[in-house]
């Protein structure tokens, strides 16, 4: 058994937030409109292969979150998944 490299990317999901008020989250971090792209790139190239959530706010509009969705696959990334609250799905 050996220890990760401290260089080594980190490949635990990033986990991306949008509120409704359009404010974007890369974890806890609010990250303005012009710095998505480019800091999704750097965890890019840094870690393609790592996995992206993204959980919204269930009031948005669809095409804001389609809008998120195709910017973090232009930056390079395929695995992509929404992410829902089970707690606030209604069962009949």
């Amino acid at each position: 058994m050996s220890a990760k490299s401290v260089s080594a990317p980190d490949n635990a999901p990033l986990e991306i937030a949008l509120d409704n008020s359009g404010r974007v989250y890369f974890g806890d971090t609010v990250v303005k409109a012009d710095e998505i792209a480019p800091k999704l790139a750097a965890i890019f190239a840094e870690a393609p292969e790592r996995r992206v959530y993204i959980r919204a706010d269930q009031g948005l509009d669809y095409g804001r979150v389609m809008g998120l969705m195709t910017t973090v696959n232009n930056a390079g990334f395929t695995k992509i998944a929404l992410l829902t609250d089970p707690a606030k799905l209604k069962t009949k």
